[in-house]
């Protein structure tokens, strides 16, 4: 009767009332929890009594209740394998109790439950490594019962392979990716469900190819760091073919699913050659393209502008690992272009600060382009052709002309610069000061004068 009118007043959102209900009711059962007919009841109260305190914000103490409900089931399990009583076999007679299976289900469905809310307060906490491990056990516990909700289920999937992500278990969380989409793929979306649940599905599918793009560029990345590493020691990087990968996982996730379709041609090693790369770069650009069929310019502005970062992300990495530098700048000049696109559909007005992330990493793209030139010009014999010069030079202004526009951003309605910056936005403006006018220099027989003017700006910073 505690326990019902417990959760009644926690329903009723009398929390306080509620808890005390809950507290007599485990208070009353406390010496014959073990036994079936109190055990189902236990864990229930434990769990909502967790429940409370998370949402009260206190998770050490909701920690506490629910290793409590994880401690009892797994005492109870050990000690017997009688199912406990439900709360309706408690008020019922006998020949009315719930079938003992059921029983046993329903009492393997509500310490799921203590699992997954034991991966959110660990999350709370910022445990993360313990959060990954409920979470894994929460998911395969679902799969192996058949109770879960498929795209509920794929998110959390995908979730959890950032956490691998996080750790560099590349295997782990290309798997756990790969699983996430076999299950998104099995949705079938009802008649009558149509509008929402496509929504739905459409979202999740969509944030499960975020989650690919990150894993790629996340690969590629670190790829790039172990060469750079590998070169300023003298020594020899591991092959991408070879047995070693970054870091994988002893105790890897493990699903009773076959995802080998989403794994195939995914390196989860250390890629060294282009071709490599590009398996990458491919399956991220692939994944991007599902990603904006969900997230348009016109109704999800922010995730429409982070994925075509990353998609310029994904350029510049693959970029590296091209030998070729007319190679090389055509992909620069790909992400200059898709940059340069997105700010001119962007309001600055309400977009500010992505508009100057945008401009600076554009900025940034041509002063790349602009060393590469040089460096084809230092490889061919003979002076420079017009056409070269002409192909620098433009560059050297579309690079001071994003720099300038940067700058140009922190204007006010007067066209006057502020008298003070904020101490995150200073750098950047320097940063941009110093870059344009060493680009400057860069002019081939450039202007001697301009560049002493702008460097003389550049050693002022508060004339800004």
């Amino acid at each position: 009767l505690n326990y019902m009118l417990g959760c009644n007043y926690v329903e009723a959102e009398e929390v306080g009332t509620g808890e005390e209900r809950l507290l007599l009711s485990l208070q009353a059962i406390e010496a014959e929890k073990m036994k079936p007919r109190y055990c189902g009841l236990a864990v229930q109260v434990l769990n909502i009594l967790g429940i409370l305190w998370a949402g009260r914000e206190d998770n050490n103490k909701a920690l506490e209740y629910m290793k409590s409900s994880e401690q009892l089931y797994n005492e109870y399990s050990t000690a017997t394998e009688v199912a406990p009583f439900t709360i309706r076999d408690m008020i019922v007679h006998e020949d009315q109790f719930t079938p003992e299976d059921e029983r046993q289900a329903l009492f393997e469905s509500h310490h799921t439950h203590t699992l997954f809310y034991l991966a959110q307060v660990y999350g709370k906490l910022e445990m993360s490594m313990e959060s990954a491990e409920y979470c894994y056990v929460t998911l395969k516990r679902q799969l192996e019962t058949k109770q879960y909700d498929q795209i509920e289920w794929s998110l959390n999937c995908a979730t959890l392979a950032q956490y691998y992500l996080t750790v560099h278990d590349y295997l782990s969380a290309r798997y756990c990716l790969a699983c996430a989409n076999k299950i998104a793929s099995q949705v079938i979306v009802a008649s009558d469900q149509q509008d929402d649940h496509s929504e739905k599905l459409l979202k999740c599918k969509a944030d499960i190819s975020r989650c690919w793009v990150k894993f790629c560029l996340q690969v590629l990345q670190d790829s790039k760091e172990k060469l750079e590493e590998a070169v300023s020691t003298d020594e020899q990087p591991e092959s991408a073919t070879g047995e070693t990968t970054m870091e994988t996982s002893h105790d890897r996730p493990l699903f009773d699913l076959d995802v080998s379709e989403f794994e195939d041609d995914i390196p989860v090693s250390c890629v060294v050659t282009f071709e490599d790369a590009r398996l990458l770069f491919l399956c991220g650009q692939q994944h991007i393209t599902l990603a904006r069929q969900y997230y348009v310019l016109d109704g999800f502005t922010s995730d429409y502008v982070s994925v075509t970062q990353d998609y310029s992300h994904l350029f510049k990495v693959l970029a590296f690992f091209e030998s070729d530098c007319d190679r090389q700048c055509r992909m620069h000049k790909r992400r200059a272009e898709m940059l340069q696109e997105t700010v001119k559909q962007l309001n600055p007005q309400f977009y500010l600060m992505i508009c100057r992330q945008l401009i600076f990493e554009v900025a940034e793209t041509y002063n790349t382009m602009v060393d590469l030139k040089y460096s084809i010009a230092e490889q061919k014999s003979g002076p420079p052709t017009p056409h070269m010069i002409k192909k620098i030079n433009q560059l050297v202004q579309q690079a001071v002309d994003q720099f300038q526009a940067f700058v140009d951003s922190f204007r006010d309605h007067r066209k006057e610069m502020p008298k003070t910056f904020e101490s995150d936005s200073l750098r950047p403006l320097l940063m941009a000061k110093f870059c344009a006018a060493r680009l400057y220099t860069k002019f081939v027989f450039c202007l001697l004068l301009r560049c002493f003017l702008e460097l003389r700006r550049s050693e002022v910073p508060h004339e800004l």
